[in-house]
């Protein structure tokens, strides 16, 4: 199986001894390797750094003004795809293939993060991280140690995933239909109190009976009863000049036109034309006069119910509005929740027997996983014991235990944990409680080595394994880290040449001074030069 997330190469810029350092990375078993002191660390420190980790000013170069931290990575699970997607990060470029993550530290101003070219935080790649990348140090893997993680790899391991997706899904809607009953029944202790405050608030605007219509209605009548006497003289006076007087505007255009007609000989046809035009102008002013008497207010209002109304309009916008329409969807809203508060016991009653539904689906589904898990416990301890005695831990045994919890949760009903005895007699104890450093990396590394085809990471790093142990011991953990990259793609830091010759790639970290300054810098080797480059790295016996 082809691992989904692929680290194809790190760029180090002014990055501690690193000056431009390019690192391109085998997608199998890489091991890290170099002298005490020549950087191997700072590559996992450029990695950490990459994973969210705390940017130190320290770690930039003497003499520069920021260190830059560039890692490009092969994307081809369509998983991290849609992650990448749902956090605002997509993947860029023709391809779509591409993951790219950038760290920048300032040594006068605020660390910068990006994630596919956008501004990111540290939280974000940290997140990316956690979800896709594992580092195993000497002492320490929370993700792994997690009980709950532990009972996720389990289920993975039993072939548990569709169960578990139908659990999940009757227990979500089991959580959510118990908020909804206990809402309805929050409501229902205040019912009373609700429906005497919805109708008293219902009938206030049913009493209004108020509409948009109605109140563009009314400002107009506002409009027209203040202006109503002053307006009805001026038109009076109007049409008297324009019309019904005795010398008025349009007799004396009607005998003009006449003379005119009568003269054409006389006047020339541009002037009569012009005429015409100019007395039909004042003909439809004269017309349109004529019928603002006709506009007029409501007989049967007076001013004074008419701003009334208007104001019994404007305290039901203060109150349930800015607008009308607001007001009028109000009331709709306030009709839907008392009849809702009418229904609310055949409501909770409903609710209650869907709940109850799900309950026993979930109880059912619970019971199925826990005998799965039950049944595949034993198995992979099994398996686990078996690796970690490869691994030269001797009489050691590993317990996968499973219990059953009085109560549902996300994951059923089980309880998961990894046990360890690490000497025979002296009494089992929780995996993260190993107290030596080398046992809890091989413990750690067994875990991997059963379930990395699994397990939705996709990167290990393992940092130093191999510290305190030797041979039969290191050709051990060197053939596991080499099953485990047949996976996942793995990047170990070693001194071993046991460990380093199942690797398919080593990566030489040198350190040298030219001109009082120090560099360090990365040789590659492959295929022929690693075998020879091993040669080195073995002991001379005294």
């Amino acid at each position: 199986m082809k691992s989904s997330l692929i680290l194809k190469s790190i760029h180090l810029t002014n990055f501690a001894t690193f000056e431009h350092q390019e690192i391109q990375f085998s997608t199998q078993f890489n091991a890290l390797i170099g002298e005490t002191g020549s950087g191997k660390s700072l590559v996992l420190d450029a990695l950490q750094l990459i994973f969210g980790g705390k940017a130190d000013k320290k770690l930039i170069r003497q003499k520069s003004n920021c260190a830059i931290v560039e890692a490009f990575f092969e994307c081809n699970g369509p998983e991290i795809k849609k992650y990448l997607e749902d956090i605002g990060h997509p993947l860029t470029g023709d391809d779509q293939q591409e993951i790219v993550i950038k760290r920048i530290i300032y040594k006068e101003q605020t660390a910068k993060a990006f994630l596919n070219f956008q501004s990111s935080t540290a939280n974000t790649l940290q997140r990316f991280a956690r979800r896709f990348i594992d580092v195993v140090g000497q002492f320490e893997n929370q993700k792994l140690l997690s009980e709950t993680y532990q009972l996720v790899l389990l289920d993975n391991f039993s072939l548990n995933e569709s169960n578990i997706e139908k659990y999940q899904n009757y227990f979500s809607e089991f959580k959510m239909l118990e908020r909804e009953i206990n809402e309805l029944k929050q409501q229902e202790q205040n019912r009373g109190q609700q429906i005497d405050f919805l109708r008293f608030q219902i009938n206030e605007i049913q009493k209004a009976n108020p509409s948009e219509e109605e109140e563009k209605e009314l400002q107009e009548q506002k409009r027209l009863l203040q202006n109503q006497e002053e307006r009805n003289n001026l038109l009076s006076e109007l049409e008297n000049v324009m019309s019904e007087g005795e010398n008025n505007i349009l007799s004396m255009l009607q005998f003009v036109s006449q003379r005119l007609n009568s003269s054409h000989d006389l006047i020339s046809d541009d002037i009569q034309d012009k005429w015409e035009n100019a007395r039909s102008e004042i003909e439809e002013v004269s017309y349109n006069l004529s019928r603002l008497k006709d506009v007029q207010a409501d007989d049967n209002l007076s001013l004074e119910e008419v701003i009334d109304r208007l104001d019994l309009y404007q305290k039901l916008k203060r109150k349930f509005g800015p607008t009308m329409k607001d007001v009028i969807e109000q009331l709709a809203q306030f009709e839907k929740e008392l009849e809702q508060l009418d229904q609310i016991e055949h409501n909770i009653t409903q609710l209650e027997s869907r709940k109850e539904k799900c309950l026993r689906e979930c109880h059912a589904l619970a019971e199925l996983l826990h005998q799965r898990r039950n049944a595949s416990a034993h198995e992979l301890s099994e398996r686990i014991t078996a690796t970690i005695t490869k691994l030269k831990m001797t009489g050691a045994r590993l317990e996968v235990k499973v219990e059953e919890s009085d109560e549902l949760n996300q994951f059923g009903k089980s309880r998961v944990y990894f046990i360890v005895e690490t000497n025979p007699g002296e009494g089992f104890h929780p995996v993260k409680k190993v107290a030596s450093g080398g046992e809890l990396s091989r413990i750690l590394l067994a875990i991997r080595k059963e379930l990395s085809t699994q397990d939705s990471i996709s990167i290990f790093l393992f940092d130093e394994i191999d510290t305190g142990i030797g041979g039969a011991t290191a050709l051990s953990i060197g053939q596991a880290l080499q099953e485990v990259s047949e996976n996942s793609q793995v990047l170990a830091i070693t001194h071993l040449p046991q460990v380093a010759h199942f690797a398919k790639r080593l990566i030489e970290v040198d350190k040298k001074v030219i001109n009082a300054r120090t560099f360090s810098e990365v040789n590659i080797f492959e295929d022929e030069s690693k075998i020879q480059k091993i040669k080195e790295m073995t002991p001379i016996p005294n």
